[in-house]
């Protein structure tokens, strides 16, 4: 059955954990997401997973390969690795203006895979998680 009751741009108010990882992971690496004016895109998400050290080379190129639109898994796979702190990585000086803007993003990714995947947390880590995603 199709919902025909829609909102601006077509779009329903349903959302489900699969279809906004892989949309968050294709914006990601099609340099559609900008934070603190630091645009994110396929290269600079591959020095970043780099710069963790937590990831084979062919991993990486799986996570950020943008003719795999559809994998879940991988989609996940990203949204997780950014979920790092990021405050010991060793990244060139020219890429540390990266930094804040990595942070938030990081902060976006925890928030989602915090509601969507982490089903072990309490109701008051999830209310903090909402909180704190609704700030952003």
């Amino acid at each position: 059955m199709i919902d025909m009751l829609t909102g601006p741009n077509d779009l329903t108010f349903d959302f489900d954990a699969k279809h906004l990882s892989k949309r968050i992971r294709n914006n990601l690496i099609r340099g559609k997401i900008s934070i603190l004016g630091v645009k994110f895109d396929a290269p600079s998400m591959k020095v970043i997973l780099r710069t963790t050290k937590k990831y084979k080379e062919q991993e990486i190129e799986a996570m950020v390969n943008p003719d795999d639109q559809q994998n879940v898994p991988l989609a996940f796979k990203l949204l997780n690795a950014l979920c790092d702190d990021f405050e010991n990585i060793n990244i060139s000086p020219g890429l540390c203006n990266m930094i804040p803007s990595l942070k938030i993003l990081s902060t976006i990714c925890n928030g989602i895979l915090s509601l969507f995947a982490r089903l072990n947390l309490s109701i008051h880590e999830t209310l903090g998680n909402l909180s704190a995603m609704s700030h952003l």
